[in-house]
């Protein structure tokens, strides 16, 4: 009896490894995403175009990875309902959420843009408070106020920056670029924070490779259908071969693979966990857009992103209802 109950806790123990270095690997390609975008506005791309060459690359895997995976599936057990929830989380946390993220980072450097989206755990925490009518407790409310003043102290540092990264389409109409983009990418944080909240409840009852494939398939429908709708075919032609790579790039390193290991690892240790994890993603994106975009480095960025990592660290060690 002693001898099984250890095998299943060793067991246990190797599947919870197994699920940090999942969400580890995830979160650092996922912070991976903004600075080959911010690369690849240099050939001035829009975001539409720019997102459905990514997903025009990812749709032939995700649809062969949802078709292995319905040969092992019971697919009777798998009803409509589900099929539209899976569907909707793709186009909250993979249509919505990014074309609103990259059209942020037309405005707003790499790092403000990805200590924006670290944000998520604090807007998971409030959707779950709204959602099962929970009061936040005054160390959550106290970690919401610091994790915020984080984002402003690194958002008012770029403000007085000249950045030659962002595009200020404003100038001319006294709107801050800045502003504007920060905006988007906080509405991005929003749209993603609804998708983990579903994506955690959703996997219980279906494997994580097939909710991934499903959701990534309705958001490209979504992208496809948006693209056919406000651009021709010639804005995805005629770009430099560099383009194309960094299109590759995002949809390889930042899409597909971390897709299917943020999933499993949530799957493995929770979403709540998998944020705690989650935390080097921003520090993966300030080492990385200083080296590769010049982004200028403060030592008001560092304090922001110290004071926002630990808020939702803190955050985090709050369980949610």
């Amino acid at each position: 009896m002693n001898s099984s109950n250890t095998a299943a806790a060793n067991v246990a123990q190797a599947n919870y490894r197994f699920g940090i270095a999942m969400v580890v690997g995830g979160a650092l390609l996922f912070s991976a995403k903004a600075v080959f975008v911010k690369l690849a506005y240099q050939y001035n791309i829009d975001p539409t175009s720019l997102m459905t060459l990514r997903m025009l690359i990812c749709a032939p895997i995700y649809l062969f990875i949802a078709y292995r995976c319905a040969r092992t599936t019971t697919l009777s057990s798998i009803s409509s309902s589900l099929i539209t929830k899976i569907l909707l989380s793709g186009l909250m946390g993979y249509y919505l959420a990014s074309f609103l993220d990259l059209s942020g980072l037309r405005y707003i450097t790499a790092n403000l843009e990805r200590l924006i989206l670290y944000t998520y755990p604090s807007i998971v925490l409030v959707i779950s408070a709204i959602r099962y009518k929970r009061p936040l407790h005054s160390g959550e409310l106290l970690c919401l106020a610091a994790s915020y003043g984080g984002i402003a102290l690194v958002f008012g540092t770029d403000m007085t920056l000249d950045d030659s990264s962002t595009v200020n389409i404003f100038a001319d109409i006294n709107v801050d670029s800045t502003l504007w983009g920060a905006a988007l990418v906080f509405a991005s944080a929003i749209a993603f924070s609804f998708y983990l909240v579903s994506a955690e409840r959703t996997m219980r009852t279906i494997s994580s490779a097939m909710f991934t494939s499903l959701a990534m398939l309705g958001a490209t429908s979504a992208i496809m259908v948006h693209f056919i709708l406000t651009r021709e075919l010639s804005n995805l032609l005629g770009y430099p071969i560099g383009l194309y790579a960094l299109a590759f790039a995002v949809a390889i390193f930042s899409t597909i693979l971390p897709s299917f290991m943020m999933a499993e690892g949530i799957k493995r240790i929770t979403a709540s966990r998998a944020s705690i994890i989650g935390s080097v993603g921003p520090i993966s994106t300030m080492i990385m857009g200083t080296l590769f975009l010049n982004e200028t480095i403060t030592v008001f960025h560092i304090a922001g992103l110290a004071v926002v990592v630990m808020s939702s660290l803190a955050l985090s060690k709050f369980k949610p209802v």
